[in-house]
């Protein structure tokens, strides 16, 4: 179990609009204060968490470590929820590490690199791809500003004016992207193991960079972006690769590159030095070398749909919302009559995957193995719906069903306990992640997790 401290700052309004989120999310407990704001903890089967509100911006909490070691709180790893600000004001949800290539202009050191998690930065990526709001471009960030400390961090954002970071939408869908990373565990032994690489080359928002997460299993640690190539040399290129750790278990020693990416078309003027450069590193420590043009021919694609920004059956379904009953209705209602009478018992449900909620009527108005239920009992049922697909929640809604709400299985919202019994009707093999929705319903579930998958 890792110990993960959640930064935000009183002086961010993004991260404080996430904060506010986060809090509806999921079952916090004030314990003790720090810098006049309550510490707040949490846990999840993976991970304990403390929610520190900074009194200084994020950029500048260069004493996190000696604060966390007074707090007697570990901090396996720093999570910071900030605001980014462009001069072109386009809306981004993102993630990045921080350091300096160069100069620190904004907190931190001049050059040094803090300790960028690679797997946690692929996680959060996909994470906010899944969940970034219509308007908003999901993306990486190269690595820039501060602070500067000894363990990994990891900075999410809301971009890129005071527009997008005090809006709902925005800090909600961050907010759930969270919650998503932090019901996974990168490291498992059970968990994908891509390929870990350090950037050159391309823009701030590492658009090659993102390409290459999203198709390939491949995670990109630091990123030195084409208007910080100068700054670039053996030193800070080893630093790049040193401080870029598979995970967050600093006890092991271990780097977990093994290989340098190189945009190829982001190089500039550049190109010629930075290659040479990145060769003969590459070749004195057993790396390899990658570009981005050539990835089709060189990585295999990822073996998963979690690159994917949402499932495809989503759009599909919401085109066929209107006659989805009469199409699959007879077929849904042989999967409930199996299930119900295993579950008659319990008071409160939630579907994952619920399509128009016809269970909500199967679930009202069941008849088990005694018969009827009493209408006593039926008016104390709960049933609570979520599917990806907005047409087919508005199609039930309509239809009369109560409960129904629109949302992603990985990132359930929520708090911990909250249903007797959770049931899924073959709907998983839609998800991009199987693995953290199952562990989503587990965490949700009081007593009972029911899955049909009859045709698989």
């Amino acid at each position: 179990m890792m110990d993960i401290a959640i930064i935000v700052s009183v002086q961010d309004p993004a991260g404080m609009n996430v904060r506010e989120r986060l809090l509806a999310r999921m079952p916090w407990h004030a314990q003790g204060a720090h810098d006049g704001s309550a510490l707040l903890h949490a846990q999840t089967p993976l991970h304990r968490l403390l929610l520190l509100t900074a009194q200084k911006d994020t950029i500048h909490c260069e004493d996190l470590g000696s604060t966390m070691r007074a707090l007697g709180f570990a901090a396996d790893m720093f999570l910071f929820l900030t605001r980014h600000a462009s001069r072109a004001g386009v809306p981004t949800m993102s993630c990045h590490a921080p350091g300096n290539w160069g100069d620190a202009l904004q907190g931190g050191k001049k050059r040094a690199l803090g300790i960028a998690p690679a797997l946690w930065q692929r996680r959060a990526y996909l994470a906010l791809v899944r969940h970034c709001p219509d308007g908003y471009d999901p993306v990486m960030e190269a690595t820039h500003h501060g602070p500067l400390l000894d363990r990994p961090c990891l900075f999410m954002e809301i971009g890129s004016t005071g527009k997008e970071w005090v809006d709902p939408v925005a800090g909600a869908a961050l907010a759930s992207a969270v919650v998503q990373l932090l019901s996974i565990d990168p490291m498992s032994k059970d968990a994908e193991v891509p390929r870990i690489v350090v950037g050159l080359g391309g823009t701030h928002t590492c658009a090659e960079f993102n390409k290459a997460v999203q198709r390939y299993p491949m995670a990109v640690g630091h990123v030195c972006p084409k208007y910080a190539l100068p700054d670039l040399d053996e030193d800070m290129l080893r630093q790049a690769i040193g401080r870029t750790m598979a995970g967050v278990d600093l006890d092991t020693g271990t780097m977990g590159v093994d290989a340098i990416l190189l945009d190829w078309k982001g190089l500039g003027q550049e190109k010629a030095r930075v290659m040479a450069l990145a060769e003969e590193f590459a070749a004195s420590h057993g790396l390899q070398v990658l570009r981005t043009d050539k990835l089709s021919t060189d990585v295999a694609p990822a073996r998963t749909e979690e690159s994917q920004p949402a499932p495809a059956d989503a759009s599909y379904y919401s085109s066929i919302a209107s006659g989805y009953d009469d199409l699959h209705g007879d077929e849904q209602r042989a999967k409930y009559a199996l299930v119900l009478p295993h579950i008659a018992q319990y008071s409160s449900l939630l579907d994952v995957g619920c399509g128009t909620g016809m269970l909500h009527d199967a679930w009202h108005q069941n008849i088990d193995s005694n018969g009827p239920l009493e209408v006593s009992s039926i008016s104390k049922r709960t049933y609570c719906g979520l599917d990806p697909s907005v047409g087919l929640i508005e199609q039930g809604v309509r239809a009369g069903r109560k409960g129904l709400q629109v949302g992603s299985a990985e990132a359930l919202p929520f708090a911990d306990d909250s249903f007797d019994v959770v049931v899924s009707f073959t709907a998983l093999h839609h998800c991009a992640d199987v693995e953290t929705a199952v562990a989503e319903m587990a965490r949700v579930a009081r007593t009972r997790i029911v899955i049909s998958s009859l045709r698989r």
